[in-house]
């Protein structure tokens, strides 16, 4: 007689040597990688307090706010931008790789932007990251002489 239970078990439970082999693979091929210093995409997945959740290489893995090509003064402004970069692509380097637990830390600074040429008279979008009421005394007094308003 079959046991239904035992039999459903083994043929909807996952192969774990499958697994393991699938992952080592990962891995294998992000070292060589590392090993060889080229570059690899990584794919923003969500933000985290000090940076991004990516996925590269088949691995998720992470990069600090600090290893992004660009800087901001504060983390509050990678957080008013972060819904605009999550599922983007960027180039990196695997800044380090470790295989017991997995982690996977990458270097998005290698990362390089093609040169834009604006032109005028042309809309954009743009994303204000910070609204400040700090003012140009000079070029306010500037601004008053050449419109006729009175400061």
């Amino acid at each position: 007689m079959i046991n239904l239970k035992e039999f459903f078990k083994k043929i909807f439970q996952p192969s774990k040597t499958g697994d393991k082999k699938y992952l080592d693979k990962l891995i294998s091929n992000l070292e060589g990688v590392k090993n060889s210093g080229s570059k690899i995409q990584f794919k923003i997945q969500e933000i985290k307090p000090k940076g991004f959740l990516i996925k590269s290489g088949g691995l998720f893995g992470f990069v600090s706010f600090g290893h992004m090509p660009w800087h901001y003064q504060s983390s509050q402004h990678w957080k008013i931008i972060s819904p605009y970069l999550v599922g983007h692509i960027f180039y990196c380097s695997i800044y380090h790789l470790s295989t017991d637990p997995i982690s996977l830390i990458v270097d998005g600074k290698v990362h390089k932007f093609r040169d834009i040429v604006l032109e005028e008279f042309t809309p954009y979008d743009a994303i204000i990251l910070q609204k400040t009421k700090k003012v140009d005394r000079k070029l306010n007094r500037y601004i008053c002489a050449s419109s006729n308003c009175i400061s």
